[in-house]
């Protein structure tokens, strides 16, 4: 078998906003700017912490009109939700960015910032497998289903050569029979599998000779 190939784990500070309520929202926010506030990880913001502040104070006195249903209450607080989001987002890649420049210390960094992490992608090794059939010029290549995923499989007859990998399956099936192989070749084979987590990294590479 061939060595494996991996690629550098990338981290994602995420915030989820689009499922949250505004008191959410506001109370996630006082969050993340209690967590950066005077922590050593986050010299720079790309947006002052005090102006998120301000933002958040703004929105907490927004909603409180807007529960009078007086005219145009409603639409300001929407506008302001917006434009605190907006900021939240800015924070988010750059946690993600200091993450990412310090993979050792990563996920503390985003917990720090009251922030989640993207949940990691599916482990393609899982079940991961590949072997000739009984029928010359066949080759059988599986790895686990994983819920509301889609599958690349890609395939060389030289690992040493990364430029030759070629795609061989794109789609929702976790498992493909590739046929018309030139028989008594060895076949390297690698997966990918991609969630809404993101695209994982190549798998392990296996190998098969053809019947």
């Amino acid at each position: 078998m061939s060595p494996s190939i991996k690629s550098a784990k990338r981290y994602l500070a995420v915030l989820d906003l689009a499922k949250k309520s505004i008191p959410q929202i506001i109370s996630e926010a006082q969050g993340i700017v209690q967590g950066m506030t005077g922590n050593t990880w986050f010299p720079a913001p790309p947006v002052a912490l005090t102006a998120v502040t301000a933002s958040i104070n703004s929105l907490v006195t927004a909603q409180t009109a807007a529960q009078t249903r007086a005219k145009g209450t409603a639409a300001a607080m929407h506008t302001l939700v917006l434009s605190l989001e907006v900021q939240l987002k800015q924070l988010a890649n750059y946690v993600s960015s200091v993450a990412n420049q310090n993979p050792a210390s990563a996920d503390a960094i985003i917990s720090e910032a009251n922030m989640l992490q993207r949940r990691k992608p599916a482990n393609p090794n899982n079940g991961y497998r590949v072997h000739a059939t009984k029928v010359a010029g066949q080759l059988f290549i599986m790895t686990v289903r994983v819920l509301r995923a889609s599958y690349e499989f890609e395939m060389t007859t030289d690992t040493t050569n990364p430029a030759s990998w070629t795609n061989i399956y794109k789609g929702p099936k976790c498992k493909f029979l590739k046929t018309g192989l030139i028989s008594g070749t060895r076949y390297y084979i690698r997966v990918k599998v991609v969630t809404i987590a993101g695209e994982s990294a190549p798998s392990d590479v296996l190998s098969s000779v053809v019947l």
